[in-house]
């Protein structure tokens, strides 16, 4: 007799959900660490995936001519964006109504559409230069919606260490107002906010394990001291009854978005109800 072909697991079987004393976290602080939000075996999965797209394997440094869809390399770190619109398990994993549920669950909106995706590698500090640092900022700035009901996971894909530039952030300061696009024009972010505000540690993660923020908190990273690649895939959701501004920004300004109006549109799809 012949036996009925075994199912495909579902990806969203290597996501957990969200605690209540995380979701309570993240509101007080607009950051909160996630352990093992995805299993070790996805993570390892995405890590495989995240080097076929950046051309390398091993420790072996990207080079820029290797991710030509990318943006630049100021901090000596490669980005591949939108990984998940060219890679079905990114894809997979960016739309995952379990991961839509944790970030609904944070960010105290639904239902949530997808922004965008990212791969970062920001290279060993053996590879000829140093890796720089990730000067700090927050997101909503930058993202054309007219409400900052948004937030981020910056997944680690591989084993990160402090000295390898884990994201730091500024705990409570989500909750000061838009201090406006200065990250446009420099990085000078104001010495206050450190003085206001502490800098949370910079973590050891293990593949899998997450940091996700609001969308107004501040972060950075230092610079990479180590001989190994840092690895960390970042996505982003925001309330899906959030108005298009029309500010430029290269992940939307190809998609013909109407100003004043949701940004309804295929690559930017509910991801929570």
């Amino acid at each position: 007799m012949t036996q009925p072909a075994a199912e495909t697991p579902s990806i969203d079987t290597g996501i957990r959900g969200v605690t209540d004393e995380e979701v309570g976290f993240y509101e007080e602080h607009g950051w909160v660490k996630l352990d093992s939000l995805l299993s070790r075996e996805l993570a390892s999965e995405l890590l495989e995936q995240a080097k076929n797209l950046l051309g390398v394997s091993g420790e072996e440094a990207p080079q820029e001519k290797s991710f030509g869809r990318a943006t630049g390399s100021a901090v000596h770190a490669a980005f591949f964006a939108n990984a998940a619109r060219e890679n079905e398990s990114f894809k997979q994993v960016a739309r995952s109504p379990v991961l839509g549920e944790v970030a609904a669950r944070l960010i105290g909106a639904r239902p949530l559409r997808l922004w965008a995706d990212s791969i970062i590698c920001k290279v060993r500090s053996t590879a000829g230069e140093a890796s720089g640092d990730s000067k700090w900022h927050n997101d909503w700035v930058m993202i054309p919606i007219d409400r900052a009901d948004a937030g981020s996971f910056w997944i680690a894909l591989d084993e990160i260490t402090p000295e390898m530039g884990s994201l730091q952030y500024l705990s409570g300061s989500h909750r000061e107002r838009p201090l406006g696009r200065f990250q446009v024009v420099d990085y000078s972010v104001p010495e206050w906010l450190f003085e206001k505000y502490d800098v949370s540690p910079a973590f050891h993660l293990q593949p899998g394990d997450a940091l996700a923020h609001d969308s107004l908190t501040f972060h950075g990273a230092s610079e990479n001291h180590t001989d190994r690649n840092r690895w960390a895939w970042t996505s982003v959701r925001f309330a899906a009854d959030a108005l298009f501004t029309g500010a430029a920004n290269a992940r939307s300004d190809s998609l013909g978005l109407e100003v004043n109006k949701p940004l309804d549109h295929p690559l930017l799809p509910i991801v929570a109800g």
